[in-house]
Order: C-alpha cells, then sequence, then structure tokens
C-alpha cells in the first residue's frame, strides 16, 4: 500500500472514532438524562409510597384505639350486668339451700311416718321381738 492511501485510512479511522466518541458521549449524556429522570421519578414514587404508607399505618392505629374502647365498653357492659344480676343469684342460691334443707326435713318425716305407719298395722308382739331380736319361743 502506498502511503497516500495508508495516510487515507489513519485519517478515516480517526474520523470514524471521533464520530463513534461523539457518538458515545451524547449516548452517555443521554443515557445519564434518563437515569437522573428515572432517579427522579423513582424518589418521587418512594415519597407517595411513603405517604401512602404512613396513612395507612394511621388508619390501623386508628381501627386498634376503636377496638380498644369497643372492647373496655363492651367489659364494663358485662361487669354492670354482672354487678346486677349477682344480688338475684345469691338470693336465688339462699332459696335453693332453703328448698334443700325443706325436702331433707321432709325426707326424714316421710321415713318416720312411713315407720309409724308399718308399726300401726303390724302386731305388737312381732314389732317388740324385731326391735329386740327376740324369736318366737
Amino acid at each position: 500500500m502506498d502511503q497516500e492511501m495508508k495516510a487515507y485510512f489513519e485519517e478515516r479511522d480517526a474520523r470514524m472514532e471521533a464520530r463513534m466518541d461523539e457518538r458515545f458521549a451524547q449516548m452517555e449524556v443521554r443515557m445519564e438524562a434518563r437515569a437522573d429522570e428515572r432517579d427522579r421519578q423513582t424518589r418521587i414514587l418512594l415519597e407517595g409510597m411513603h405517604d401512602n404508607i404512613r396513612l395507612l399505618a394511621e388508619g390501623v392505629m386508628g381501627g386498634t384505639e376503636r377496638l380498644e374502647e369497643h372492647q373496655a365498653a363492651t367489659a364494663l357492659g358485662f361487669q354492670e350486668i354482672k354487678e346486677m344480676l349477682s344480688p338475684y343469684y345469691r338470693d336465688l342460691n339462699g332459696r335453693a339451700q332453703h328448698l334443700e334443707n325443706d325436702v331433707l326435713f321432709l325426707d326424714r318425716r316421710l321415713k318416720i311416718l312411713e315407720a309409724k305407719a308399718d308399726r300401726q298395722t303390724e302386731d305388737v308382739l312381732e314389732s317388740i321381738r324385731k326391735k329386740f331380736g327376740k324369736s318366737q319361743a
């Protein structure tokens, strides 16, 4: 190859390299701009998500507070009902105990009366023999 041709190719290679360097530089600038724009958009989205999460947390806290208030009010209502019914239960318990005592008394009385009725229908001598374990002679 001759010198002139060699110089032409070197010059052409240099120009192509310069154009490629320029295009790469332009692409790099555009990519950095796009990256900066995407970074900015991502930050905006993250800030929006942060706000939404904060609102959600506030809603959960409010719901929890209302639930705790409802639980406290319900527990208080049950306690009031229990206190209102307590005297009636004590009274019923006393009445039940009284009735049990009456049943026991009546049961003992019934046994006495049945024994008396048995004795009245039985022969007197037979009754004495049973009581004292004497056999008939």
